[in-house]
């Protein structure tokens, strides 16, 4: 959702845009659907400023790859695997446009 947020430009991409769902049972959690992802950055008012820093940035036109690849490690992720679907989501955003 952040690689997404990041591309369509939404910097309102706050916290309370992020659910859990749980279980009946409440042994299982799973993050929700994604929802409320809009691109304000083509809004002239709007901030370039992320509500969330992605590699310790928060500059919308600052961030690049590498920031990305910061965000993988600090949220313990593979690198390779992550690179891979942020390359892959990148690769075929104008096509999906």
């Amino acid at each position: 959702m952040s690689i997404f947020n990041y591309l369509i430009g939404n910097t309102d991409n706050h916290i309370k845009n992020f659910s859990l769902l749980y279980s009946p049972d409440l042994k299982h959690i799973r993050l929700a659907p994604a929802y409320d992802m809009i691109s304000t950055a083509i809004y002239e008012s709007s901030t370039r400023e992320m509500a969330l820093s992605i590699g310790n940035l928060y500059t919308l036109d600052k961030i690049t790859r590498r920031h990305f690849e910061i965000e993988a490690k600090n949220a313990g992720l593979g690198l390779r695997l992550a690179m891979k679907k942020f390359d892959t989501m990148v690769s075929g955003f104008e096509e999906a446009l």
